[in-house]
């Protein structure tokens, strides 16, 4: 079982479900440049939102409900060295960038705490199995939606 609200991305070959012609189609559309792929980074997954003037991060169920500040953040993490400071950092570049946006646009996107924003980090202290140098990067994912119980509806 792999962390953050994402949970595990499947592969291929944990898909058992696929029929022979989805499988056919998906080569099909690789090999002729019609399939978007992206590379599958070894990070550690957040999500983060923006509520009442501030970005907030979430990393299982229980913190969908209630996001975590930077100073939770910080406080659940604390002594867990490069992790604490990949994910502590991270809110803290994006509080920075946020604040920068129309209140208007960061409501469009968050809802006041409704939409989470899925994000890898990658931090060369924390690494599992990709080797990414010395980059520090944020990859994002896209924008999940929850309803009123916090189950993803978009």
């Amino acid at each position: 079982m792999e962390g953050g609200n994402d949970g595990h991305l499947a592969h291929l070959y944990e898909r058992g479900d696929l029929t022979f012609a989805e499988i056919r189609d998906i080569f099909k559309k690789l090999f002729t440049g019609k399939l978007g792929i992206t590379e599958k980074l070894d990070g550690m997954n957040l999500n983060i939102t923006y509520k009442d003037g501030e970005v907030k991060a979430s990393r299982n169920n229980a913190t969908l409900k209630s996001p975590m500040s930077i100073k939770e953040l910080n406080t659940k993490f604390e002594g867990r060295g490069d992790i604490q400071k990949a994910f502590v950092n991270t809110m803290k570049d994006l509080q920075k960038a946020l604040d920068t946006i129309d209140i208007k646009e960061l409501y469009k996107y968050f809802a006041n705490g409704q939409k989470f924003m899925s994000i890898e980090i990658i931090h060369p202290g924390t690494r599992n199995v990709i080797h990414y140098n010395n980059r520090c990067m944020i990859v994002f994912h896209g924008i999940n939606v929850f309803d009123d119980k916090f189950k993803r509806v978009g």
